[in-house]
């Protein structure tokens, strides 16, 4: 499992007052956020779940979002030990991409709705977690490694086609292993 191949992604955490009974000035906490594209590995590389769990217990993050799991958190969740809750959301929902989400967190679930969930945090305020998984096309690296932009000419002109942006576009110099193994 390779964490520079993730898709592009976004993963958002707001705390809000979960009611006037409590407390504004509640006391701070440290929520711990990680973003994973796990790469379909559970379902091509034979259930890795034990790998994708060392890598969450390795970062100490407290709140996980989980691209590309295949309904794999539950699995996750048990080899990451008590106190771990989670909950996948299927390949539809809100995501722009047709493989699976999911949420793992050390926090309470009291909520879940079509591509987020609401945490409890420990200073009695609710957090909402979203997680989302975008399509990766066009995606000029994907594009440059597999053959179909071969010149600076190309890149420069796709990249004025996705962004509209052609000015801002600076000759560089392409470095690096950009193959999708």
């Amino acid at each position: 499992m390779k964490l520079h191949r993730s898709l592009a992604l976004f993963l958002a955490a707001t705390a809000i007052a979960a009611g006037a009974a409590r407390s504004a000035s509640a006391d701070p906490i440290d929520v711990s956020v990680l973003t994973y594209n796990v790469q379909i590995c559970i379902f091509f590389c034979g259930g890795h779940y034990q790998d994708i769990a060392d890598v969450i217990a390795a970062s100490g993050a407290n709140v996980v979002g989980l691209q590309e799991d295949n309904n794999g958190a539950s699995s996750v969740a048990n080899r990451l030990g008590a106190g771990w809750n989670f909950h996948d959301f299927g390949n539809g929902n809100g995501n722009l991409n047709s493989f699976d989400t999911s949420i793992l967190t050390r926090f309470p679930i009291t909520d879940s709705f079509s591509d987020g969930i609401e945490i409890l945090l420990p200073n009695g305020l609710n957090a909402y977690v979203w997680v989302v998984h975008l399509e990766p096309y066009p995606y000029q690296p994907y594009d440059i490694g597999d053959g179909s932009i071969t010149t600076a000419d190309k890149r420069y002109k796709l990249a004025f086609l996705t962004t509209g942006k052609y000015q801002y576009v600076n000759k560089t110099k392409i470095a690096g292993n950009l193959s999708r193994s």
